[in-house]
């Protein structure tokens, strides 16, 4: 009996050997003409598409959409500032920080873009998360790769290697970055976008984007063949590795136990820390974000808005508590259109948020104010049931070796100003 089950264990290893003598024959004579793997970001995982522009910084240019399926919008590009800007970009997830996806096993980037304007170029660009060693910045700022294309060629697609693909030399210079840490990465691409090659040219470009891709082979040459000789290695080895198998199977069971519980530990602190009714940060991940930023004295990278909505217990009162959520999750999307990711935006309570800016001079506040204070001004809630929504915003500069208590009353304070003297207007202490 062991006798015949000898013999069929070594015929099972002379067909696996026979199988690995051809296979790297096959491989190599049919390796171009593999399937691809592909992966559609947009639309099947784009979660938002926003807007980029030089109004941020007191320039004149805008975009407007018209159309989501296929991406359609317009950047109107004026004069204003001396280096005008204007372009969009796509993310995987709607909340701050936004989410990352891998690139690095894909080769290409297929655009399916049509462009009508007089730019000679358009600039494709890429944002992967990076850590800058010996920073104040825990994890974060991300790294601004780029390629321009031809925009003739948009009539037809575009194929873009992704190796073109280089680091832009303004932010090496701004962050410092080493000559050793200046390469492309994109294992953890936060967004993609497009805009324009500097000089830029002054008029209306309109784009509509029916699809965006990446593609690459499913594995290389140099894997495929390592993957031969691993395979030769374990038929010799294969007798002598059951017992280890079996005992990693076990380890492997505990380790997926043990991340479970992990992710669902992530998942619970989440939550706690999570508004039910907006989806962003509550008073308790506000708290635990200010105390990390104090510690690491921080806080003066920031200025801090108390926002709150002008007679909003009338809209309760008149059309019901069910519309009033309406507009705090309206309210809610439109700020999150007007920050950045790196700023912190939270509901603090009721109808009233608060929201940490991350700016570097004092007279940046207030435009950062008045412009989200207009977004909401002009905005249609609840479906146009009601007439307009206006909001009060009380803001100040954060400081170090202040506590966050004592800018908040400051701020507090302001709100309170701007309601005494009419409300729907942002004052800055």
């Amino acid at each position: 009996m062991q006798g015949t089950t000898l013999v069929k264990h070594i015929g099972i290893i002379k067909v696996l050997k026979a199988i690995c003598l051809l296979l790297p024959i096959l491989c190599v004579a049919f390796y171009d003409f593999l399937p691809k793997n592909t992966m559609l970001l947009f639309p099947s995982m784009t979660k938002s598409s926003q807007a980029a522009t030089d109004s941020w910084n007191g320039g004149n240019s805008f975009l407007s959409w018209q159309n989501e399926h296929p991406l359609e919008w317009t950047c109107h590009i004026r004069e204003g500032i001396p280096y005008p800007y204007c372009g969009m970009f796509l993310t995987w997830s709607e909340e701050r920080p936004f989410s990352a996806i891998d690139l690095s096993q894909y080769t290409d980037l297929e655009i399916d873009l049509t462009y009508t304007g007089e730019a000679k170029y358009i600039q494709i660009f890429l944002r992967n998360a990076y850590f800058i060693p010996n920073s104040f910045d825990e994890m974060a700022t991300s790294k601004y790769s780029s390629t321009s294309v031809d925009a003739t060629e948009t009539i037809n697609g575009i194929t873009i290697p992704l190796d073109t693909f280089r680091v832009a030399d303004w932010w090496i210079s701004t962050h410092n970055i080493s000559p050793t840490d200046i390469q492309t990465e994109y294992d953890q691409v936060i967004s993609i976008g497009i805009d324009f090659r500097p000089p830029v040219v002054i008029g209306d470009h309109a784009f509509k984007l029916e699809s965006l891709r990446v593609s690459g082979s499913y594995f290389s040459k140099e894997s495929m063949y390592l993957g031969i000789i691993i395979i030769w290695a374990s038929i010799f080895m294969s007798e002598g590795l059951v017992r280890y198998t079996k005992l990693d199977r076990k380890l492997k069971l505990k380790t997926l136990k043990i991340t479970e519980l992990t992710v669902q530990s992530k998942n619970y602190k989440k939550q706690s820390e999570t508004d039910a009714l907006t989806g962003i940060l509550n008073r308790h991940g506000l708290n635990r974000i200010v105390s990390d930023l104090h510690e690491k004295q921080r806080l003066e990278r920031y200025s801090l808005l108390i926002l709150d909505i002008d007679h909003f217990k009338s809209i309760n009162d008149k059309l019901g508590h069910d519309t009033g959520d309406i507009v705090l999750q309206e309210l809610t999307q439109r700020i999150q259109k007007n920050t950045r990711y790196y700023d912190v935006f939270c509901r603090w309570g009721g109808e009233e948020f608060v929201i940490l800016f991350h700016n570097k001079h004092s007279r940046s506040i207030l435009p950062f104010a008045e412009k989200i204070r207009k977004s909401i001004e002009k905005g249609i809630f609840a479906n146009g049931k009601l007439d307009k929504v206006t909001a009060s915003i009380g803001t100040t500069k954060l400081s170090t070796n202040e506590d966050f208590e004592m800018a908040f009353r400051r701020a507090d304070k302001a709100l309170y100003k701007a309601k005494e003297t009419g409300r729907n207007r942002t004052v800055v202490v």
